[in-house]
């Protein structure tokens, strides 16, 4: 009796790969996918985006700590936004507000920093990996460091810029009239 070995099985699915475009192109990108090894260059990637992201949460509720305090008006508009639903700064706006220290701030900032150089620094990788720059072309470490935090630079700015033009837009009204709503019933249930 014969027995199909794995070139059997996989031989038919190579010919119609070959033979037909839309088929042969998702083949040669879960090839190419899988050859770069890019499942662990993007996993390297998010580890660094999450060591980044994380800290630069806690900064921003501390400093947001700082601004409400004594500001009851700023702590309402916090409020009837969407930072209400923020899963660190939420419920302790609501019950008995933020506190922090500058310490909090000064470590978590760095840490942060730390964390975006680093995927920074993977996606240099990745992409000199995934183009195919032979290791005697790639920059050394202080270029590379000088190019994280340009790149670092650009997605700052990018980031702040986007935030600032969408701010004249403002809210619809019918969002103003929905969080209105919604504040009134925060507030019946804060008892006040």
């Amino acid at each position: 009796m014969f027995m199909a070995g794995p070139a059997d099985l996989i031989r038919p699915i190579d010919r119609a790969q070959q033979r037909w475009r839309w088929v042969g192109f998702p083949v040669a990108v879960a090839k190419k996918f899988g050859d770069d090894g890019a499942g662990n260059l993007a996993g390297l990637m998010a580890y660094y985006g999450f060591a980044a992201v994380f800290p630069l949460l806690l900064v921003f509720a501390t400093v947001v700590g700082y601004l409400v305090r004594g500001n009851e008006h700023l702590r309402e508009r916090l409020l009837s936004s969407a930072m209400a639903d923020f899963p660190i700064i939420g419920p302790q706006l609501r019950t008995n507000g933020l506190q922090g220290h500058w310490y909090v701030i000064l470590v978590s900032a760095v840490i942060s920093i730390w964390g975006a150089r680093g995927a920074a620094n993977a996606a240099q990788n990745a992409f000199n990996t995934v183009w195919a720059v032979p290791y005697t072309r790639r920059p050394g470490f202080l270029p590379t460091i000088g190019r994280s935090f340009a790149l670092l630079a650009v997605g700052g700015t990018a980031v702040l810029a986007t935030g600032l033009l969408h701010a004249p837009v403002g809210v619809p009204v019918e969002a103003r009239a929905e969080n209105s709503t919604k504040r009134s019933a925060l507030k019946t249930r804060l008892g006040k």
